[in-house]
């Protein structure tokens, strides 16, 4: 799942992940008011979807993307220029899809990644 989401981003294109998204998949992010992020939920595989192919891989598509178990789920690291950027977890419907998309961008609770990546 964690490389087909990476194809889309580095790709812009989303075909790979409608079947892996439900249909009400929710995406959200949290920056602290302290990075850009979205500032509204986004509902519905299409909207998601877009968001994806485009926000996301206009910024993301050069960025390092390092798997890794975050809050015990497997989720991605993203370093832009060597310094962590974001984090994305995921939930998922009682069909094993992606229900919802979790983007951190908060550089304090960012801070607190740096553990991972030296434990992995």
């Amino acid at each position: 799942m964690l490389s087909a989401f990476h194809s889309a981003i580095v790709s812009g294109s989303t075909a790979s992940l409608t079947a892996m998204l439900s249909e009400d998949v929710e995406h959200c992010a949290d920056s602290g008011g302290k990075a850009s992020a979205i500032r509204e939920t986004l509902s519905g595989i299409s909207s998601v979807l877009d968001f994806i192919g485009q926000s996301l891989h206009a910024y993301w598509q050069t960025c390092e993307w390092l798997p890794s178990e975050i809050n015990g789920a497997q989720g991605v690291i993203i370093k832009a220029d060597g310094v962590i950027s974001a984090s994305m977890t995921f939930g998922f419907d009682e069909a094993g899809r992606v229900s919802r998309i979790f983007i951190m961008r908060n550089p304090e609770k960012l801070a607190g990644l740096r553990g991972l990546l030296d434990v992995q």
